[in-house]
């Protein structure tokens, strides 16, 4: 039996996946908050006539939010800049990222 994507992606990059608690909504703030973003930065500015062109519109608007849009609360930085802080992922420093 083939492996689900997001597992072999997990096992790639040699992350854990596990689950928070149900019923601990503060667990998982990062991920509401970056769902609020989307939909006011992203979704709710123009509609979208059809799934891919949807799709092709998000994945050029997630490389810009990781690549080129500064956050404030990672001190005006990306978060690809902050990801390639840690040592464990300085293999990233090579990585050529282009938008989609």
């Amino acid at each position: 039996m083939k492996a689900h994507p997001f597992s072999e992606m997990c096992a790639r990059l040699g992350a854990t996946p596990g689950l928070i608690p149900s019923r601990t909504p503060r667990l998982n703030e990062g991920v509401e908050r970056s769902h609020q973003t989307d939909d006011v930065e992203f979704y709710h500015l123009r509609p979208y006539v059809t799934r891919l062109a949807l799709e092709r519109a998000f994945r050029r608007w997630l490389w810009d939010y990781n690549h080129t849009r500064l956050h404030l609360a990672l001190g005006a930085q990306t978060p690809l800049q902050v990801l390639r802080t840690f040592p464990e992922r300085a293999h990233l420093q090579h990585v050529k990222c282009y938008p989609c």
